[in-house]
């Protein structure tokens, strides 16, 4: 009989790196003939035998392709949702939930229209909610929402939202981040 102990250690000796090489290109090509979920489907498969393997740097890869597969389709209301359904995954590694985070901030810019980047930055801001090791960027997003409701003339709105952030938090970004 193999105990759980004996199984972690077979798990965390694998090795994903030959596996994403082959299976990332396959899958984002597979997103751009049209089959977007299909190819996120086999790519969730893959970050699940890599999270639980805990093989940080390969669940990374995969979470971060998975948001550029679906950013390149355009398909915004599904990135929100697999944004979501990746950071609740049961023992989500943080290096992946960060690097998924940043990768989605990155691709802020991309987003089509107002209504549309601003759901995205709710759904970065629900994710990054209480978590210690993504709080610079959910004061990043956090500015970002107050200076769009600034813009809009919502001076006390803009000032609510920043009054959420922690002082501590401000005071882990760079100074020039932290003047404008």
């Amino acid at each position: 009989m193999v105990t759980s102990s004996a199984k972690k250690a077979n798990a965390m000796e694998q090795d994903f790196t030959p596996l994403l090489e082959t299976k990332i290109p396959e899958y984002t090509a597979l997103a751009q003939a049209g089959k977007v979920e299909d190819a996120v489907e086999n790519l969730l498969l893959i970050e699940k035998q890599a999270r639980v393997a805990e093989d940080a740097k390969a669940t990374s890869k995969v979470a971060t392709s998975i948001v550029h597969i679906i950013v390149d389709a355009r398909r915004w209301d599904y990135l929100n949702e697999k944004l979501l359904q990746l950071s609740k995954r049961r023992g989500q590694l943080k290096m992946a939930i960060k690097d998924m985070v940043e990768a989605a901030i990155d691709v802020l810019d991309k987003t089509p229209d107002e209504p549309t980047r601003l759901a995205l930055i709710d759904t970065l801001r629900t994710i990054t909610e209480g978590k210690i090791f993504v709080e610079v960027e959910r004061a990043r997003l956090t500015r970002m929402l107050a200076k769009t409701k600034e813009e809009k003339g919502d001076l006390a709105g803009a000032a609510t939202i920043l009054q959420e952030i922690q002082v501590e938090t401000f005071g882990a970004m760079d100074k020039r981040e932290k003047t404008e």
